[in-house]
């Protein structure tokens, strides 16, 4: 059988069962200490089986980092379609990406890992990029209708958006506190009166202290 190449409905399934058994085996034991035969037992297959689809451990591992990066990308794409305006269409994406990093850490932490251990293969590098376009086509389609301004390189309101997210994203999961409500709805309010072309005011508190302030307000509250 080709490496994951089979697009039979029953292959496809095995294939799927195997990520999904490869992605938790990763997790637990990195990828180092993980051991193929456990990838087979937890999809209930034989090890022999696993590697007629991924001839290699590294083989498997870039699949599943491709298949994350793919199933993110179209889960952000298909929550950004349901907005037109641009900053509606980033408060969306916001949402998605902050959900998702709370949800996903431990996988985004090993795959981080991965990235500075190991040489990615260039498609799975490009799945990421994918990703992370899905902020610049907005925020480029924000400049052509005249709502942001582009006054700075791309990759800083880039960095202010996706670095506040994670921030967030990490702050929740180690204080184990609920979601704050308005965590989204301050960097949205942050983002737009720096790149908006109407700008109430100027920002006059740290962005990433107003969001600290919201997790403390929320965990004392509870």
């Amino acid at each position: 059988m080709p490496e994951d190449n089979s697009t039979s409905p029953k292959n496809l399934a095995r294939r799927d069962q195997i990520l999904r058994a490869a992605r938790d085996v990763f997790i637990e034991f990195g990828f180092e200490d993980a051991r193929v035969a456990e990838v087979g037992r937890r999809a209930g297959i034989a090890e022999g089986t696993v590697y007629l689809y991924y001839k290699t451990k590294t083989a498997l591992m870039e699949a599943v980092l491709s298949v994350f990066w793919q199933d993110l990308t179209q889960g952000a794409r298909d929550t950004v379609s349901r907005h037109s305006a641009p900053i509606e269409q980033l408060r969306a994406l916001a949402d998605y990406h902050l959900t998702s990093v709370i949800r996903d850490l431990p996988f985004l932490d090993l795959a981080a890992k991965l990235r500075k251990a190991y040489s990615v293969d260039p498609a799975t590098r490009d799945r990421l990029r994918a990703y992370v376009a899905v902020f610049d086509e907005i925020f480029e389609a924000g400049i052509a209708s005249g709502a942001f301004d582009d006054a700075q390189p791309l990759w800083i309101p880039r960095d202010m958006f996706y670095g506040t997210l994670e921030y967030s994203a990490r702050t929740i999961s180690l204080r184990k506190a609920k979601r704050p409500t308005g965590t989204v709805d301050n960097l949205i309010s942050a983002f737009e009166r720096t790149y908006g072309t109407t700008r109430p005011e100027p920002i006059s508190k740290d962005l990433v202290e107003r969001l600290e302030r919201a997790v403390d307000r929320l965990e004392s509250s509870s």
